[in-house]
Formats: structure tokens, C-alpha cells, sequence
């Protein structure tokens, strides 16, 4: 994610993305901020269905772990935009 000169803000594949869709934080493994596009609604209910449907299969899951929890230093998705506490929150049925 970068913003260029004009203001406007563009995603790695150079696609321009609105300004109110991004969002800078630091990531929970980082000590600088950087820019974070913000996931879409659409988007957050289905990995919820999928973590769901994956749950149903496999009943002894118990918890959900971020690309960036499992490899540190090499990833950083979903990054801290994405509301993995409240997503937890909804598929074990406990408060965030």
C-alpha cells in the first residue's frame, strides 16, 4: 500500500484504493506504522462461514492463529486491521 503524490492511495498491484478504505496502524509484531487497507464486510462474514464450516468438521479447534502468529517476522496478514478477536469471539461463542 502506498500513497502517492497527489494524496490518492494505491495497493501492491497498483490499483487505486478510496482513502476512507485505508488506515494506518502498527502491526502487533512492528515497531512503525504503515498503511492497512481495511477488509471488506463481505469479506470478514466469509472467512467467519469458513472458519465456521471448518469447526463443524473438526470439533477439537480451539482457537484461530493469524498468518502472522505462526510465522513472524515473514508474514504480516492478516495484519491489524482484521477483527480476529471478534472473529474468535463469534466462533467460540465467548465475549472478546
Amino acid at each position: 500500500m502506498k500513497k502517492t503524490p497527489n494524496g490518492s492511495y494505491h495497493n501492491e498491484l497498483n490499483q487505486a484504493v478510496a482513502a476512507e478504505d485505508v488506515l494506518e496502524a502498527t502491526h502487533k509484531h512492528e515497531h512503525t506504522k504503515r498503511l492497512w487497507m481495511r477488509y471488506p464486510d463481505v469479506q470478514i462474514a466469509a472467512v467467519l462461514d469458513l472458519c465456521r464450516f471448518i469447526k463443524q468438521h473438526y470439533p477439537g479447534i480451539k482457537d484461530v492463529l493469524g498468518h502472522d502468529d505462526i510465522a513472524q517476522g515473514r508474514k504480516l496478514d492478516p495484519g491489524p486491521l482484521f477483527p480476529l478477536a471478534d472473529l474468535r469471539s463469534k466462533l467460540f461463542e465467548t465475549n472478546p
